[in-house]
């Protein structure tokens, strides 16, 4: 590994959860969303999880993105003790259970 990407692979660790985390290829770090995207994603599933509990899949639906964009934001509100398992779960779309958050 060079040290450019070694460099890169912990510089996002140093911003996250308030920003978007990305592993150390360009195309992870491209495909990460701008902070104030994120921010204002994370802020309304956090709103829409304070109304009802739900899963990752269920509060992305609930805002309008999709699954891929919307579970990494509640990772995120997880690490930063927003939110915390309700002890419930619910089959996601795969048939898969999935965990029902609640605002902490």
């Amino acid at each position: 590994m060079n040290p450019t990407m070694e460099a890169d692979l912990f510089t996002w660790q140093s911003a996250y959860p308030s920003a978007p985390g990305w592993k150390g290829t360009d195309t992870s770090r491209d495909a990460a969303p701008s902070a104030e995207e994120a921010y204002k994603v994370r802020q309304a599933i956090l709103e829409a999880v304070r109304k009802y509990p739900m899963t990752s899949d269920e509060a992305s639906a609930y805002v309008g993105v999709s699954p891929a964009y919307g579970r990494p934001r509640m990772s995120e509100l997880r690490t930063e003790g927003k939110v915390e398992p309700s002890g419930l779960k619910r089959r996601n779309a795969s048939g898969k259970p999935a965990t029902v958050w609640r605002a902490v």
